[in-house]
């Protein structure tokens, strides 16, 4: 869609999209965020047959997060990033992020998360601030 051509949207309509299109990345990033906590769930290692993994190459369990988080099949990362169009790394990192984290819409447009260790952060149109405990 061509929102803004020629000059013809003002800048009160401009600004409107950019909120608009903003949004829509925050909702995504969420719901991908809950698609690769649900990725991991269904990639538990589990599933590997131990026969199989001890052989070079073959898929084996791996820790994407730090200590208490759950291991997953190595290759659910690769698997993620391609269908998402992010890379291995990205999918990892948000396998390991939604693994640990917790988060809360209280409002629309307003999310609430905990990191593992309790921090608290809001997430706004304005970006992300870490809250003060107490």
């Amino acid at each position: 869609m061509d929102h803004c051509s020629s000059g013809r949207a003002g800048e009160d309509r401009i600004l409107t999209i950019a909120d608009s299109c903003a949004e829509a990345i925050r909702v995504a990033e969420a719901a991908l965020l809950e698609v690769a906590y649900a990725w991991a769930v269904v990639n538990d290692p589990d599933r590997l047959d131990p026969a199989e993994a001890r052989l070079p190459g073959r898929e084996k369990a791996r820790l994407y997060g730090g200590a208490g988080t759950p291991q997953v099949c190595e290759f659910a990362a690769a698997e993620l990033g391609g269908r998402i169009g992010r890379t291995t790394y990205a999918a990892a990192h948000r396998i390991k992020t939604h693994g640990s984290w917790q988060v809360q819409q209280p409002f629309p447009g307003i999310y609430v998360w905990r990191d593992p260790h309790g921090r608290i952060y809001l997430v706004d149109h304005t970006g992300t601030r870490r809250l003060k405990a107490g």
